[in-house]
């Protein structure tokens, strides 16, 4: 009877034991489905973060801005939103959020536009921002995740250049470009349409800078005023199109316009997105 007694005693231990570890296997399986996910955030170019010139070697360049916007939307609501948050070093920033999936979307700085719930959009008469942006879907159902940011240069600098002026103190021009692209919408990264005026910023006696949108057609337009108010019209949009220029490629290239003073037409010079310096335009 005993060892019937003590057999029983062991195996009721064993089932006790069992159990209090199978509600022990739950209770931190439970746990840990409700623990975040580690979310690291690195950069792929090096350049959105060092591309940086000193100002006197050129009035033409200009460092790309940052810290970047950093957004984390995840089933319909905001998760993360911090702006200015990333960088806090130049290498990488670790983020708890939710497990999900999520869509990050990162942009740098803004000085003239400003982002509300039509996207990122410009007044007109601005200037359009040296704008870096991109979007990622990341896979957080884990305890960590990685996502590495990869930015498109969506903006174009034209350069305006008035050739063969009269001799005089200032130009005899005042100048506007028009369009129907007012910015971008982050988590699509489509453009947004709307009327677009931007007036060139005079960097010397005759030639100006711009900064425009992406555009999804030939539709700019140059418009020259001179001093008895009459104006000037150019199709810009088709000069550029012949050119060769793509509103569709990742990175936007850089545009130079001249204006030849009395002489009909315009010509255009495609620049490589890397390369801020204006060909030579001594007058």
């Amino acid at each position: 009877m005993d060892l019937i007694q003590k057999t029983d005693n062991m195996d009721y231990r064993k089932i006790i034991l069992a159990a209090l570890l199978a509600a022990c296997s739950c209770s931190i399986r439970e746990e840990r489905e409700g623990c975040p996910c580690i979310l690291t955030i690195t950069s792929d170019r090096e350049s959105v973060w060092h591309y940086t010139i000193p100002p006197e070697e050129s009035v033409y360049r200009q460092g790309i801005p940052y810290p970047v916007n950093l957004k984390i939307s995840m089933g319909g609501y905001i998760a993360y939103d911090n702006p200015g948050a990333f960088p806090s070093t130049q290498k990488e920033e670790k983020i708890e959020i939710v497990k999900g999936q999520a869509l990050v979307t990162y942009h740098t700085t803004l000085v003239n536009a400003v982002e509300n719930r039509d996207g990122i959009t410009i007044a007109k008469g601005q200037q359009w921002d040296r704008l870096f942006i991109g979007r990622d879907n990341v896979f957080c159902e884990g305890e960590t995740a990685r996502d590495t940011l990869h930015f498109r240069k969506e903006h174009c600098i034209i350069w305006l250049h008035m050739a063969g002026m009269p001799a005089g103190d200032g130009c005899p021009f005042s100048s506007l470009i028009t369009g129907n692209v007012i910015g971008i919408e982050p988590e699509t990264l489509s453009p947004v349409k709307g009327e677009f005026q931007c007036i060139p910023e005079r960097l010397e006696t005759f030639v100006f800078q711009a900064v425009v949108p992406r555009q999804t057609d030939d539709s700019l337009s140059l418009e020259l005023t001179d001093d008895s108010g009459r104006t000037h019209t150019y199709d810009i949009g088709k000069s550029i199109a012949d050119a060769g220029y793509d509103w569709g490629k990742e990175d936007l290239d850089n545009l130079t316009l001249t204006v030849e003073y009395g002489i009909p037409g315009i010509s255009v010079t495609v620049l490589p997105w890397e390369e801020y310096p204006v060909p030579d335009m001594t007058l």
